[in-house]
């Protein structure tokens, strides 16, 4: 049968490999992604309004429903002249 000394002890080193390992830094992190060399101010204009413009999308798809949300899409290129083979 263990000894209080020995329980204690027990508790000492449990505590200490947990605040070891609460210590030690994650590295789960990514790291921030520097700019490809040909990203331009256009081209993130373009991503953001595409960003945009797909968070209204999946909005309105969620509010509306799959098919009338695809209904809406194919009118609105309809009405822009966007042919379906774009």
């Amino acid at each position: 049968m263990p000894t209080p000394t020995d329980a204690h002890q027990s508790a000492n080193s449990l505590v200490a490999a947990v605040h070891k390992c609460c210590n030690t830094p994650n590295s789960h992190h990514l790291k921030q992604r520097k700019s490809v060399h040909w990203w331009t101010p256009e081209t993130s204009r373009l991503r953001k309004e595409s960003n945009y413009l797909r968070r209204t999308f999946q909005r309105k798809r969620k509010k509306l429903g799959a098919a009338a949300s695809i209904m809406e899409a194919h009118n609105a290129k309809n009405k822009d002249g966007i042919s379906a083979s774009h």
